[in-house]
Order: C-alpha cells, then sequence, then structure tokens
C-alpha cells in the first residue's frame, strides 16, 4: 500500500507551514549511526548533544537559563516542563528551529553576519545567545497560544501569522536595532513595495526585519504589555484569533495598525534616501540582463566578469559571464545550485573557484571549494568534508579560505589543487568568526574580516610570512569584507559608521587611524564592493535599484564624499527603533553558572510524539455491492530527530461493517533505514470491467531503504530498495463479478513476494528499474514475476528549467501467473473514479486521451512532452507557486500485448511486437510535483483517430 503520507508531508514542508521553523524537519539525527547522542540537564531545560559539542552544550547551559528567565518573564508565560534543545555540527546549516512547544534544535554553523548583500547581522550578539533568545521566544509563543488545533497539527502554529512570530523573535534578540537590519526596509519602502507577502525579492528577510520592525511600533505605541497581551489573548470557548487578539489589546484593528506603521516607515526611510547620493547617479551601471547580481568578480584579463546571479527573482540563482562591460548579456556558465557568492579567479583566467554545499561523508551537508571551467560550465571538487568558503586565489594558485568548526572559523592555505591544507590564523575559539579574506596584489598579506569574541567586528590583515595579524580598525562600528586597491597601497571596506553601509577606503600609511579614513559613497541603497579594477581607475560595486533589482556598477576609486547630516524626525517616527523589553539576555561573561548535572545517554524511542493527525475518507461497499462510506484517521508520530517514523491508520465503513486498520514503521538509526508494516483492510481497489472492486487484504512487509547522493551535486541521489511482502488477497464483493468472463473476475491469492527497486533522480534524467517475484517454492498460491523499468530525459529550453522538452519512456513485463484484480496493461479509469480511499494510490498505466481496457503481459509506453512554467494559473492560485507547476502539451504512443499465455490463462491470443496495435494520444495538462517521483496532473486528452472524444482527467502518477 502506497500512502498519502509522502504527498501530505509534502504539502507541508513546500508550502512553509511551520510558522516558527527556520529549517523544516531538516537533515537532524536520522540516518546517522556514527553520531552518540548525550544530554545533560540544567534546572529548565535539557541539552541533547552528539560527540564533539560536550563543551558547546555546558556553554549553552548559562545562556539557556539566562534566556528562560527574560523570555518568560517579558511574556509572562511560564513553561512547566523542561524544554530539549538539540545542538548538532553534523550539517553545516546555517539554520536552527522550533517544533511548537515541544522542541529546539540548533545547527552550530551559526547566522553571524556573512549574509549576502550584508544582510541580517546579529549586532555584537554571539550565535548562541542569540539563537537561543530567539528560538525559545517561538516556543514560549506557541506554548501561550496552545489550542486544541495544535494537538491535531503539532508544530503548525496555526493561530500566530509568520511575521508576528519571527517579529516577536527577532525584537527579543539581546541588541536591538542595528543599523545594518535597515536596509530590507529602505529598500522595500523607497520602491512602494513595503509590505510582508511572498511575491517580492527579499520577502523572507522582509518576514523577520518587517516583522520586528511592526512589533516594535505596537511596542512604542501600546507598550509591551500590548505584545504580551495579544500572545495571552484567549476568546470565551478557549480558542485564538490572532486578529482579535490584537484588538483586544491595542483597541484598534490590526489593518488600522499595520496602515499607520506603513506610513511611518515610509516617511522615515524616504526621509533618509532623500538626503543620500543616488547610486544611478555617482555610477555607471554595467548591462547584464539580470534582476539580482549576488556577487561579481573582474577576470585576472580586466575583460571579463564573473556573476553569480538571477535573471527573474523567481528563478535560482546561477553563474554568469560577462564578457564586456557595455551593451553585453550574461552568459550562463552553470546553473547547479549551491554555490556561494565569494567567487575568484586562477591567475590564468580558466576557472573560477568557489564554495558549495554538498553531501560529504555519512551524508552530511558540508561546504567544499570547486573549480569551473569557465569554458564550459565543467565542475571539479578540490576539497573533501573540510568546510570551507570564501576562498581567493594569490598571483602564485596558493587559495585561501575560511574553515569552519562549529560556529567559529580559521584562516587556511590550500595549493592550487586544494592539496596541503594548513592553519594560517589559530583562533580556535566557537565565538571568533573569520570570513572574506582577500589576497593582496604581491600576495604576501591577506585582508579579512573578523567577528571578534568581544562582538566586534573590524577588518585586519595577516603577513603571510610572519602569521602577524593588524587589526586595521578597532571598533564596534561594523567594518567588514575588504578589497585592495591594485598596487596594495589601500584597502577598500564596508562600514556602518555613518548608521547605512558605505563604502571607504584608508590608506597603508594611515591603516588604523580613524583619520586617514576617505568615505567613497554616501548611498542609502546598500552599495557593495566586489573588486577594484587594474585596468580603470574603478570599482566594480553591486547596488539595490529597487526591491527587485541589485544591479552591476562601475564607481570612480578616487571619489570623496562626505555624509549628509541626518534630517531630524519627531518621536513618532523614530520611537520604534529604541523600544527594549523590560529584560534583556545579559552577556556571556556576565551569567550567573548554571547548575548542570550528566552527560547522561539520550534514547529518541523516549520522545516519540504525534507529528500530524490526518482524516481518511472513503467509498466503502458490502459483498452484495450496497454502497457506504469508510471514516477514519492515520497518524504520523516520530521522534525529534526522525529516528523513527510510525505511521498507524485505521477506518470504519458503514456498509462492510468492518474495522480496517495497520501501521507502518521505519527505523533510521542505521543505514539502510529498516521499514515495517502490517495491515488487515477492506479498501477500494479499482474498477473491473466498469465494476469497483473492494479487496479484503492481509499483509506484512519488510524492506530496507538505502539512498546515496552523489558526492558534488545536492540535487542527484540513487535509491536502493530490497523488500519483501506476504499478501493474502480476498475479493470483497465477488459476487458482483458474476456475470463477467472468467479470466476478468478477481481472485483469491496467497502471495509471499521479493523485490528490489533502484532508482536515480537529477533535474534533467531520472530512471530505474524495479522487479518483485513470488514463487509457488516459497509458499505462493502462484509463481509470477513482475519488471518495469524506466527512463525520463528532459531537455531544458532555456536557463529556466521549468521549460523543457521531454522523453518518457516506460516498459513492464510479467512473466507466470496473471492476477485479473492487477492485470498488466491500459486501464480505463482515474485514480478517484467509481471510489476511492484517502490513505492510499492505486497507480495504472493509463493513456492520456483513451478510456478503454487493453490487457497484456508486456507494455511500452513512449511519451514527447513539451513543458512550460506556468504563469497562468498561479497568477490566480498563488498557493500553486510552491509546487512549481507546470503547462504540458504532450503526445503518447503506446502498446500492450500478449507475449505468451500466462499459466492461469493459456487462451490469451499471442502476438508479437511488430503485430501489436499501437495507439496514439495528445492533449494538455497542468501538472505539480508533491515529492520526489510523484505529480498531480489535470487536463484533457484526444486519441489520434477520427472523431474522437475529449478525455478530461486528474491523476496523481508516479515513475512505477
Amino acid at each position: 500500500m502506497k500512502t498519502l503520507l509522502a504527498v501530505v508531508l509534502s504539502v507541508v514542508l513546500l508550502l512553509g507551514s511551520f510558522p516558527c521553523a527556520a529549517q523544516l524537519l531538516g537533515v537532524t539525527g536520522a540516518n546517522h549511526p556514527e553520531l552518540e547522542w548525550k544530554e545533560y540537564q540544567t534546572e529548565h531545560f535539557t541539552l541533547v548533544f552528539h560527540q564533539g559539542l560536550d563543551s558547546t552544550a555546558r556553554m549553552a547551559a548559562p545562556i539557556a537559563e539566562e534566556v528562560y528567565r527574560v523570555v518568560t518573564t517579558n511574556l509572562e508565560t511560564a513553561i512547566p516542563y523542561k524544554i530539549r534543545i538539540y545542538l548538532s555540527d553534523n550539517d553545516e546549516e546555517r539554520n536552527a528551529f522550533t517544533f511548537g512547544d515541544h522542541y529546539i534544535f540548533i545547527w552550530m554553523r551559526g547566522i553571524l553576519d556573512d549574509n549576502l548583500f550584508s544582510l541580517r547581522a546579529s549586532g555584537t550578539s554571539k550565535w548562541l545567545r542569540s539563537v537561543i533568545t530567539h528560538e525559545f521566544t517561538h516556543f514560549v509563543i506557541a506554548r501561550a497560544t496552545h489550542t486544541f488545533l495544535d494537538d491535531i497539527f503539532p508544530g503548525l502554529d496555526m493561530g500566530v501569522p509568520r511575521w508576528f512570530n519571527e517579529g516577536m523573535a527577532r525584537y527579543m534578540e539581546p541588541d536591538g536595532w542595528t543599523d545594518d537590519l535597515d536596509v530590507p526596509l529602505r529598500v522595500a519602502a523607497v520602491s512602494s513595495k513595503l509590505h510582508l507577502g511572498p511575491e517580492d525579492y527579499l520577502s523572507g528577510t522582509l518576514l523577520y526585519e518587517g516583522g520586528q520592525s511592526l512589533v516594535r511600533y505596537i511596542a512604542a505605541t501600546y507598550g509591551d504589555s500590548a505584545l504580551t497581551d495579544i500572545i495571552c489573548y484567549r476568546e470565551p470557548a478557549g480558542g485564538y484569533d490572532f486578529k482579535e487578539a490584537v484588538k483586544a489589546a491595542t483597541h484598534h484593528t490590526l489593518d488600522e495598525i499595520y496602515t499607520e506603521w506603513h506610513k511611518i516607515l515610509n516617511v522615515y526611510y524616504n526621509t533618509e534616501f532623500g538626503q543620500k547620493e543616488d547610486i544611478e547617479d555617482i555610477a555607471r551601471k554595467i548591462p547584464t540582463d539580470l534582476a539580482i547580481v549576488g556577487a561579481a568578480r573582474i577576470a585576472p584579463d580586466g575583460k571579463r566578469i564573473a556573476i553569480l546571479g538571477k535573471r527573474t527573482i523567481e528563478e535560482p540563482t546561477k553563474l554568469f559571464l560577462l564578457r564586456k562591460d557595455s551593451a553585453s548579456e550574461a552568459k550562463l556558465i552553470t546553473g547547479e545550485p549551491g554555490i556561494e557568492p565569494d567567487l575568484c579567479w586562477t591567475p590564468d583566467g580558466k576557472y573560477l573557484i568557489f564554495s558549495k554545499i554538498r553531501f560529504g561523508e555519512h551524508g552530511n551537508l558540508v561546504f567544499d571549494l570547486f573549480r569551473c571551467n569557465v569554458k564550459n560550465g565543467d565542475l571539479e571538487r578540490i576539497s573533501s568534508d573540510e568546510r570551507l568558503e570564501y576562498p581567493d586565489v594569490a598571483p602564485n594558485g596558493t587559495i585561501v579560505a575560511a574553515q569552519f568548526l562549529r560556529s567559529g572559523s580559521d584562516l587556511v592555505l590550500l595549493n592550487a589543487d586544494g592539496t596541503n591544507l594548513r592553519k594560517l590564523t589559530h583562533f580556535e575559539d566557537d565565538n571568533v568568526q573569520v570570513y572574506a579574506p582577500r589576497f593582496s596584489p604581491d600576495g604576501k598579506e591577506i585582508a579579512f574580516s573578523i567577528f571578534r569574541k568581544n562582538g566586534m567586528r573590524d577588518v585586519a590583515t595577516i603577513e603571510l610570512a610572519t602569521g602577524e595579524i593588524k587589526y586595521l580598525t578597532n571598533d564596534s562600528i561594523n567594518d567588514r569584507y575588504p578589497i585592495w586597491s591594485p598596487h596594495g597601497d589601500s584597502i577598500l571596506f564596508l562600514s556602518f559608521q555613518n548608521n547605512t553601509p558605505n563604502l571607504y577606503a584608508m590608506t597603508s600609511t594611515g591603516m588604523g587611524s580613524r583619520a586617514e579614513l576617505r568615505q567613497q559613497t554616501d548611498v542609502a541603497s546598500n552599495v557593495l564592493a566586489w573588486d577594484w579594477s587594474k585596468n580603470k581607475d574603478s570599482i566594480l560595486v553591486t547596488s539595490f535599484t529597487g526591491r527587485n533589482s541589485v544591479q552591476l556598477f562601475w564607481i570612480g576609486a578616487n571619489r570623496s564624499v562626505a555624509s549628509a547630516p541626518a534630517v531630524p524626525l519627531s518621536k513618532k517616527y523614530t520611537a520604534w527603533r529604541g523600544v527594549r523589553w523590560p529584560l534583556v539576555t545579559r552577556p556571556a561573561d556576565s551569567l550567573p553558572p548554571a547548575i548542570v548535572t550528566g552527560p547522561y545517554d539520550y534514547n529518541s524511542l523516549a520522545h516519540i510524539r504525534p507529528l500530524l493527525f490526518f482524516p481518511i475518507v472513503g467509498t466503502d461497499v458490502d459483498p452484495l455491492g450496497n454502497i457506504g462510506t469508510q471514516w477514519g484517521a492515520f497518524s504520523v508520530l516520530s521522534d525529534e530527530m526522525q529516528k523513527h517514523l510510525f505511521e498507524p491508520f485505521a477506518w470504519y465503513g458503514t456498509a462492510s461493517g468492518k474495522l480496517s486498520y495497520g501501521f507502518v514503521y521505519e527505523n533510521n538509526q542505521l543505514l539502510p533505514t529498516i521499514t515495517v508494516g502490517a495491515q488487515n483492510v477492506i479498501e477500494f481497489k479499482d474498477v473491473i470491467q466498469d465494476i469497483a472492486y473492494y479487496q479484503h487484504t492481509v499483509s506484512y512487509d519488510l524492506g530496507l531503504d538505502l539512498v546515496k547522493h552523489t558526492p558534488n551535486s545536492i540535487e542527484d541521489l540513487h535509491n536502493v530498495f530490497l523488500g519483501a511482502s506476504y499478501e493474502n488477497l480476498q475479493p470483497w464483493n465477488e459476487s458482483q463479478f458474476d456475470s463477467i468472463p472468467q479470466n476478468k473476475q478477481p481472485i483469491a491469492a496467497k502471495l509471499l513476494e521479493l523485490g528490489g527497486l533502484y532508482t536515480y533522480f537529477s533535474p534533467l534524467v531520472q530512471m530505474g528499474v524495479s522487479g518483485e517475484h513470488a514463487d509457488q517454492k516459497l509458499g505462493s498460491d502462484f509463481t509470477r514475476t513482475r519488471m518495469r523499468a524506466f527512463l525520463n530525459k528532459e531537455f531544458a529550453l532555456d536557463e529556466n528549467e521549468l521549460d523543457q522538452l521531454a522523453f518518457l519512456l516506460h516498459g513492464a513485463a510479467d512473466y507466470g501467473a496473471e492476477i485479473p484484480q492487477d492485470f498488466l496493461g491500459f486501464y480505463k479509469y482515474d485514480a478517484f473514479e467509481q471510489g476511492f480511499n484517502l490513505a492510499t494510490i492505486h497507480e495504472r498505466d493509463r493513456l492520456r486521451g483513451i478510456r478503454r481496457y487493453y490487457y497484456g503481459n508486456r507494455l511500452l509506453l513512449g511519451s514527447f512532452e513539451i513543458r512550460e512554467a506556468d504563469r497562468l494559473f498561479t497568477e490566480f492560485l498563488p498557493l500553486l507557486e510552491p509546487f512549481q507547476p507546470q503547462l504540458v502539451e504532450f503526445f503518447d504512443m503506446g502498446t500492450t500485448w500478449y507475449a505468451n499465455a500466462p499459466t492461469n490463462n493459456p487462451s490469451v491470443p499471442i502476438t508479437s511486437l511488430r503485430g501489436t496495435q499501437w495507439l496514439k494520444t495528445a492533449g494538455v495538462e497542468l501538472r505539480s510535483g508533491i515529492g520526489v517521483e510523484a505529480s498531480i496532473e489535470g487536463g484533457v486528452g484526444w486519441e489520434l483517430v477520427k472523431n474522437s472524444s475529449a478525455d478530461w482527467f486528474i491523476r496523481i502518477t508516479s515513475s512505477f
């Protein structure tokens, strides 16, 4: 039985329904037997960690206890049980998530301040202090607003909008509003797109920082108590309604508050923007034909520019080459996902070096260095499981990169081919992060950014010969991203010293002295420098020109400007920036020690809980054919690291008067995944000769499933499944089939089947082969073998891989006996016609456009499809957009025949492939993927014969 579990989970994940989850049920502890988990206990927390994180867990203990005091006091909501916090360095995820009011999961690779466009820095607060405050705020909100719906759909926090949840969590963080958070709001305001919807660029950032700004506005206008009243609100019946909570706490509607907040931010940011330079007035725009330029580097010859960007805001980020800086279109080098925005050229100009996420040892997500051939886009990995980012290349080919361990990093050097890795800096401190290194033109020094232990962000240099580190800035203004001048006598860097991110230059004779600084720009559109040209007296920069546009510019290298004085505004427009909670988490060095006991062994079985409940509705029948309805539910239960997955289900039929039930259990503690299942069900199976067929099935299943990712791509994967199944099949409404031919009547059978499956999936190629065998020698009633194979090949019509030409081939063969209710051939009905059960998907081979039965024990089916990204239906139904729907024009051709007679049906006509009838159809459909190998399709087809009629269909399909 194939359940709808995969469909339901896909819907949940793709729609992002977990409002407080920065990462949705990602790669946690499942299928990682190499990790040994322990736990520490404090007064209010259980800290769960794997080997290597003992010191991190101890460091987190007093921080967590301090956060508990602050958040529960501010929000007036105590937690009556211990909260589990999982700490993992298994994957280089820059994330954390909170699952309702159940647990918190934190990856060590923290979000510090290295995001694209210098967005969303965390002030002076270090990672653990910020992230625990943020995630525990989510936890407390979930607890305070908990209703019965959260028991049915745990973790969804259905009553609280995500902007409020994230805004509250950001507002609770220790550092208050910092200047670097203005960038997305300012860009959105001056673009007249200051809203929190998903349809524009920066929507994710605006969800956090726009949400924080709106929450701060409520606090500044109505007091912090209004925020507490909002989350503690209860309707008379015990439910929770966010809009009613806002109105009760503020005596204003949410729309009224939003409108006033919108006006205030528009005045504030447009006033600020109007005092600054316009990037398009002071710089020359470089035409690229890209909507977003995320990173850029000049080739050694000074003529070409490598760009990481996207043509439209909806498309994924890709790597392009601009051959000249005027009247030129960027040409695609590679669309491989996961490339980081810090690029560099090799000295010969033939290759680009960059960091890219991949699946490394044990399936961990790690960053490694890759070399890309600029001419043909071929990728070669030059490091393995080293966790390297921000590479730069010296004139002699030596590579420098930042190597991350937990939440800290150091600089390392490598040979040009990635060998001989050696440490350059030795901070070896989780609270120190170094990044964005750049070689001097002579290759003797490296400038880099450092997020220091005391929370200061500065620019420093290190001499390769001596290892001496020199801090060029020494303040808390937020200075970063240094770039050398062509002669090495100056360094350009980004600084927030005048409240907006702008470029400053420092001469080599005056390094370390603020008096020697020269301000290069005074723009409000977030300028970021990428390279200093040696062929022209210009600097390559990017800057926002609108909320949905980041463009590339040349700016004069020798220009000088003074910051315009800020225009004073009344308190009405600025109060939200300075408002604070009554309590704020203290710095780590000011915290009292926490009482920690342990470590104790961690047992994942003790933490299995429901993940969701889902209703089951189906059609039912009694043995005489009287129709009824089936009602029931299935649940998905899992532990918090997804090592165990349990799916029980049950339904009752009003006509049959029978209870059906079963379960599937997955054990993900080892590799491969072990699956066992059992069921005793009466359910609709299919339609035989236009009569709905119901079957009583008792079955037991055992399977081993191994998923293997390719070493360099995050999109390609191999899957191998081996399984065994015992089935006892009994027709339930057998009497209804007395009038049809004997060889079409469903039969009772006991089958012990052994099977295997191999599949390979990539964005443009999918293939697989499966086989299952039942044998009388093994206790089956029949000896039967079924083989299936498929090959799908897509050709992208342009850089958008949703526009494709596709060729699909599918073949199947049966040997031995034939089971009429599981025949091979073309089926007449769609999945939900004549009967259905929402717990199961019964797939059949079907030609779109033909509604007739065709039988055989060999089958061939080929399809040619023209696919294009849907731009019509998603305009009216935005919920479709996460599923990337496609409009598909198709041509199908297929045939089925008996190559030999089944052992239990010797009278069938035998024919050869040459003598069989080929059927041809064509049509159009709308298709959306709902998982790795499944899709839902709806459309219309016609058989390619005279006077054919339209066949409207809706179906769920998979590769097998």
